[in-house]
């Protein structure tokens, strides 16, 4: 390709939240980014051009996605969070808004949004030491009641939700501190009854003998009996 524009976007997350824009003069939603300028600063511009066109100011953290669009053009999308300002429509856009990044694919999406939104929710394994996390925050964000668990990565961020945790830690204690018990597993499920107060998704325990639940994470893992994943 002997010339080519560029063109950048930023897949801006918030906990479990994603960013969306609505450009003038366009029905679907996008993700806020424009064309750019080969040989300034990638981060640079992106930081720019996202502040101007929503009023956040946010960190560039890694690339997601790189590609060939429509032909001359190459679009590069990074995952970035908010780190101050104040939402609102700017810079082309006429609609700002937050919205959960499991929902956002029931809406309609420009290209780079749909392609950031399957990025973003395919599944992946994802192995978490001491050496992947920057810090550990425990507490309940304002105007809610549940405490949240974020776990800021070097290079990402994993939010959990109190009730998850909850679950965890008591599956955890009992393979931990039971005498014969080496493995557990829970399993998500969507509860038609229940009792008032509690959420309508819980994760339960499944019946299923140790050696079976070793065998299975090993495989979920890939792992060989004995190997390690680091």
């Amino acid at each position: 390709m002997d010339s080519y524009k560029l063109e950048l976007r930023g897949a801006v997350i918030k906990g479990d939240r994603l960013l969306l824009v609505r450009e003038k003069g366009r029905k679907d939603w996008s993700i806020p980014g424009d064309s750019v300028e080969p040989g300034r600063s990638l981060r640079d511009s992106l930081s720019e051009i996202i502040a101007d066109s929503t009023g956040l100011h946010i960190d560039v953290i890694r690339a997601i996605d790189v590609r060939e669009a429509d032909g001359d053009k190459v679009r590069i999308t990074y995952l970035c969070k908010p780190i101050s300002g104040k939402l609102r429509p700017g810079r082309g856009n006429k609609e700002v808004r937050w919205v959960e990044l499991s929902k956002a694919a029931e809406l309609p999406l420009s290209g780079p949004a749909r392609d950031a939104v399957n990025i973003l929710t395919s599944k992946f394994i994802l192995f978490i030491r001491n050496r992947d996390l920057r810090r550990v925050i425990i507490g309940v964000p304002k105007g809610h009641v549940h405490k949240r668990i974020v776990m800021e990565l070097v290079d990402g961020l994993i939010v959990l939700h109190e009730a998850t945790v909850e679950n965890l830690v008591r599956a955890f204690i009992e393979v931990e501190m039971h005498p014969f018990r080496r493995a557990i597993v829970l399993e998500g499920r969507e509860l038609e009854r229940r009792k008032e107060g509690y959420s309508k998704y819980q994760l339960l325990e499944v019946e299923m003998g140790d050696e079976e639940v070793e065998d299975l994470i090993t495989g979920i893992l890939g792992l060989d009996e004995g190997e390690s994943e680091d």
